[in-house]
């Protein structure tokens, strides 16, 4: 099913999605979360390439998605870019109208992590963007729902940090360039 899933996510889900299909756009989102939250490497032997392609392929989106792709996958890299942002667009019924700017915000700094955050990055922010970093391929790897009670802290950190990467750049417009850095948050909780 995830497989499936996966192919569909990547292939498809063009924004004139039709409303008869707003229950299987749902089951989508799901099976995303899923797939973040676990990916558990004791899938069936059977699987083990398949689950691997799709674990090294959220990787590659994340890493790079560089238009230096091979041409024969030019087309196929186009419609999995497209994806992203329809993902980033959609499932998101709460979002009102006088948000649609603070949107397109996050969908360039979303854009800015999948190109691995140049390294012109402010000196000040060289350490949290590793972190942010670690804090993604470590939710593509693990979170799963049984983590050991002794990590329950640190798994709501990491789905905090990810809220933190989508609110990043409406925050510096709003805020100016004094507003809260991760690394100070988790400094500050800990300290609490």
């Amino acid at each position: 099913m995830i497989k499936q899933v996966i192919s569909y996510i990547l292939r498809s889900g063009h924004p004139e999605m039709e409303t008869r299909n707003r229950h299987t756009h749902r089951m989508i989102k799901q099976v995303i979360s899923y797939i973040l939250r676990s990916g558990h490497p004791e899938t069936e032997t059977r699987n083990r390439h398949t689950h691997r392609m799709i674990k090294l392929e959220i990787s590659y989106i994340l890493r790079s998605g560089h238009p230096e792709m091979e041409t024969r996958n030019r087309h196929t890299h186009r419609m999995i870019k497209l994806e992203i942002s329809y993902i980033l667009r959609s499932g998101h019924p709460e979002m009102e109208t006088r948000n649609r700017h603070t949107h397109r915000m996050i969908k360039l700094e979303i854009s800015y992590i999948l190109r691995s955050g140049h390294p012109e990055m402010e000196t000040r922010n060289r350490h949290t963007h590793r972190m942010i970093k670690l804090e993604i391929s470590y939710i593509l790897r693990s979170g799963h729902p049984e983590m050991e009670t002794r990590n329950r802290h640190t798994h709501r950190m990491i789905k905090l940090e990810i809220s933190y990467i989508l609110r990043i750049e409406f925050d510096r417009k709003r805020r100016g360039s004094n507003f809260v850095t991760v690394e100070e948050r988790v400094r500050k909780r800990r300290i609490i």
